[in-house]
């Protein structure tokens, strides 16, 4: 310095210039949901001082106690050269929906129905024992207490999660048997096995540990038990299987003999003479008892009276083939009260006389009865033919027709004899049908009778002066 009359000073002085700090944030995110817990701000360098919203106890940031939007945080640090900096960061607050859930018990028994979880907001996932999906199963999760969660994550990103906890208790143990096939009007007893501390009660009623059941009918027998916390069930199915149907006259009057049935279709018969069939021919007068048995080993009895009275017997025998120069004289057994023969006769012989009658086919039928009402009945056919044509027994028994009935087609065979000369189909009156050609060739062989009506037909063989009659019906 230099004054006005020229004199002068000098003073010097030292600085020292330090480096300006770099004040930063270093944990803190642009985006921060605000249920995310406290957390400590980490500053650099070291040794400064936050402030602004959501702080606390100087370095911590509570995103809990700020509402959804931007807010501004500050670092402010100063050096051991008084240098200062200044930190300035944003961070938005987002907002988080709280996630609960409906549905849930405090309490479950292990063998409860499965109950349905609601998410609110709707979106989120369950997890936990037993849940699978939003059902959760008791039976899954096993005795113990369980938490399950809900948790659930919004658009921004940000998480929340409700949880609750679960108790699933262990089911009392019941045991009642095997199921059971009986038949009608019998008996059943069954068992329950469990803890004599528990309550027992049955879908009967009933309370004591066994019972003794006859259902109707096919029936589901329940039996609980109650530990004082959870029931616990076991079933028996009782199938009920309807005796056999069976149904004897009470009485019968019979002439001869009498066919008693006990009907139906059962493998097992038993009849008090030892048949086994379905069906005996009686022919004495008796009592007669049968016991019917299903496939189920199910029972039934009835029981009939039979009087069995003697009744007319009469046989005419085969049919016959005469000549107009022949007559034949038919007899049945004498003694009885009645007689009628087919031409008003009423002694117990009838004469056939063929030159009377003349060339046909006739009908010769006797009934005999006797003063308890039974009677008995025989028909014959007899031919009487031109010439000298005669009748052989041996030639009868050979010839046959088969089927018989028959309906579309039908097979002759003559055993040792020859074919016959000629063959002819007739009706009942002997009159010859003429749709119907039998071609001597053609037998033994099928013959087709498919144009024949329903109804009796005779079949004439001739094999040389014999003639051969069968009966042919056709169905």
């Amino acid at each position: 310095y230099q004054d006005p009359w020229g004199c002068s000073g000098t003073d010097v002085i030292t600085l020292s210039v330090s480096a300006a700090p770099q004040a930063s944030i270093t944990n803190i995110l642009p985006n921060t949901c605000n249920n995310a817990l406290p957390f400590i701000l980490t500053g650099s360098p070291a040794g400064g001082t936050f402030q602004g919203q959501g702080i606390v106890n100087d370095s911590v940031f509570n995103p809990n106690i700020l509402l959804p939007g931007i807010v501004t945080l500050y670092y402010y640090y100063t050096d051991s050269a008084g240098c200062k900096d200044t930190a300035v960061v944003l961070t938005e607050i987002l907002q988080v929906e709280q996630a609960f859930f409906t549905g849930m018990q405090p309490f479950y028994c292990q063998n409860e129905l499965n109950d349905t979880l609601t998410g609110i907001p709707a979106g989120g996932t369950f997890s936990g024992p037993g849940i699978t999906g939003n059902i959760f199963d008791p039976s899954a999760a096993g005795t113990g207490v369980h938490t399950l969660y809900y948790t659930y994550q919004n658009p921004n990103e940000c998480v929340s999660q409700d949880s609750v906890s679960v108790m699933v208790s262990d089911n009392p143990a019941i045991a009642c048997g095997s199921d059971h096939e009986i038949c009608a009007g019998e008996q059943v007893d069954i068992t329950a096995v469990f803890n004599p501390a528990n309550e027992l009660f049955w879908s009967t009623g009933d309370t004591t540990e066994t019972i003794t059941v006859q259902p109707p009918a096919s029936i589901l027998i329940i039996g609980t038990v109650y530990d004082g916390i959870c029931f616990n069930a076991d079933t028996v199915e009782i199938v009920v299987h309807a005796l056999p149907s069976i149904s004897l006259p009470d009485s019968v009057e019979a002439c001869n003999e009498y066919l008693l049935t006990a009907g139906g279709s059962y493998p097992g018969y038993l009849w008090s003479t030892g048949s086994s069939s379905q069906n005996i021919n009686v022919t004495a007068t008796n009592e007669y008892s049968v016991t019917v048995t299903d496939s189920y080993g199910c029972t039934s009895a009835d029981t009939s009276y039979i009087e069995v009275m003697p009744g007319p017997i009469v046989e005419l025998g085969i049919n016959r083939i005469i000549t107009e120069d022949d007559a034949i004289t038919f007899t049945v057994n004498s003694g009885y009260d009645d007689y009628l023969w087919s031409d008003g006769t009423t002694s117990n012989s009838m004469v056939f006389d063929g030159g009377v009658y003349g060339v046909g086919i006739y009908t010769v039928w006797v009934f005999a009865q006797n003063d308890n009402g039974c009677f008995d009945t025989d028909t014959v056919y007899v031919t009487v033919n031109q010439g000298i044509f005669v009748e052989s027994e041996d030639y009868q028994n050979q010839v046959n027709i088969f089927p018989n009935p028959a309906s579309q087609f039908v097979n002759f065979s003559f055993g040792d004899l020859n074919t016959p000369d000629r063959v002819a189909i007739c009706d009942i009156t002997g009159k010859e049908i003429p749709v119907i050609t039998v071609n001597p060739a053609d037998v033994p062989g099928t013959i087709d009778i498919s144009r024949l009506s329903t109804g009796l037909y005779l079949v004439h063989f001739y094999f040389g002066n014999t003639c051969v009659i069968k009966k042919l019906s056709v169905k």
